[in-house]
């Protein structure tokens, strides 16, 4: 603030009158447009210094930089940012102040994307360039200096922790991690020094770690993805399922990645999670699965596409792979699936004639097959709905008894007018 003109008085510094000069700082904020930047607030474990920060933060522009969550700030109406790695922007302009004129424009924007714009790995990058060495041909090197940073900073049981915790995708709570970490070690203790460190964030009586440390350090464990995979199955909700599918991928059990999105799928897009469902399925077919669960992403993703009508089209090629891979499974019941919702989706873009002819193909199928009766009885429904829209009242009639037949030897546990 000297620089500024506003010549703090070197004789309260000196005094320690560190009430005087608080009062001296927050006058002279007041008077003049400044950024007040804190950094490493983690470390800070004054109360009197901490009560001074709130006081700044009630003026107006101050940023609080921590690596841990100050959470008796949060009060004080502020805005909550947590950090992310950088843009190819600024990471272009971090090389640039690390290695000046040997920065060569045209090589910046590859070195940035290889670095994949995290201050870590930018920092090794450049040092590794200013050290005349050549920049490693793939990410293992740099991945193995920031798992190596962080794990010298940490004890054996905390690292244990922290390696527990990267196997979640979000933060969770203490019992989550008991589930990866069965041996006996102070659970709490160790997280407490862990959030002092930064390493942790607790929110509530949730504890994760940050993305990157998680990149650095996230185990492949399929043991470890398994036992994941059963904390969640145990929570039991549609949130849940999700994380199941994610952990049973990451675990390479395409068996249970089959049987999960066929038990939870319609679950999960009734109760609104449509969105993360469908960008799961997205990075399971980036993957080597088995047919059974290849078809099963396929189907699942037809069906969230078959709810806009901008998707409609690719729902429909969707469900073509569905039912060459069902043809090859000899899987009948996915068959008369597929063709419940292509019927569905054909009347859907107006195409009448058309689903009317697959749907009772289908149910003729169906009957031959002798697939579950409420399966008969989803496609009558879908059925119904085509004669509807096509007004051949007289065949509607017939049908609707023929449906209230089927539902009455399937029984009241089977809703036989689902659609999908």
């Amino acid at each position: 603030m000297s620089k500024l003109g506003r010549g703090l008085p070197l004789k309260l510094v000196k005094q320690g009158d560190l009430k005087a000069l608080q009062q001296k700082i927050l006058f002279e904020l007041s008077t003049i447009r400044i950024k007040v930047v804190f950094d490493d607030y983690q470390l800070c474990r004054d109360f009197k210094l901490s009560d001074f920060i709130r006081k700044i933060l009630e003026l107006g522009d101050c940023i609080v930089i921590s690596r841990a969550r100050p959470v008796e700030l949060l009060a004080q109406n502020v805005t909550e940012i947590e950090l992310k790695g950088f843009t190819q922007k600024e990471t272009r302009a971090f090389i640039r102040s690390r290695l000046g004129k040997s920065a060569k424009e045209s090589t910046l924007e590859k070195r940035g994307k290889r670095s994949k714009t995290t201050r870590l790995r930018l920092s090794y990058l450049c040092q590794t360039l200013l050290n005349g060495k050549k920049l490693p041909e793939s990410l293992s090197d740099i991945t193995e200096y920031t798992a190596s940073q962080i794990s010298r900073a940490l004890s054996r049981d905390e690292l244990g922790v922290v390696s527990a915790l990267s196997v979640y995708r979000e933060a969770v709570p203490i019992h989550a991690i008991r589930w990866i970490i069965p041996s006996r070690i102070a659970l709490r203790a160790v997280l407490r020094s862990l959030e002092t460190k930064g390493v942790v964030k607790k929110r509530g009586e949730l504890f994760g770690i940050h993305s990157l440390i998680r990149e650095a350090i996230h185990t492949k464990s399929a043991e470890l993805h398994q036992r994941a995979a059963a904390y969640y199955l145990r929570v039991g909700d549609s949130r849940s399922a999700l994380e199941v599918l994610y952990h049973y991928a990451e675990a390479g059990d395409f068996s249970e990645v089959a049987k999960t999105l066929k038990s939870y799928y319609r679950r999960a897009l009734d109760q609104g999670f449509a969105k993360p469902l469908g960008d799961l399925v997205d990075e399971l077919l980036k993957q080597p699965l088995s047919k059974e669960a290849e078809m099963w992403c396929f189907y699942v993703k037809a069906t969230i596409m078959s709810h806009s009508a901008s998707g409609m089209s690719e729902s429909l090629e969707l469900l073509k792979h569905v039912e060459e891979i069902a043809v090859e499974l000899r899987d009948y019941e996915m068959i008369a699936r597929s063709k419940q919702l292509t019927g569905y989706v054909l009347i859907e873009k107006g195409e009448i004639a058309k689903a009317t002819l697959l749907l009772e193909h289908a149910y003729q199928e169906a009957q031959q097959k002798r697939l579950p009766i409420s399966r008969q009885a989803g496609l009558l429904s879908v059925l119904a709905q085509a004669l509807i829209r096509g007004r051949a009242l007289k065949k509607l009639l017939l049908l609707q008894k023929r449906i209230l037949e089927l539902y009455s030897q399937a029984g009241d546990k089977v809703n036989v007018f689902n659609t999908r």
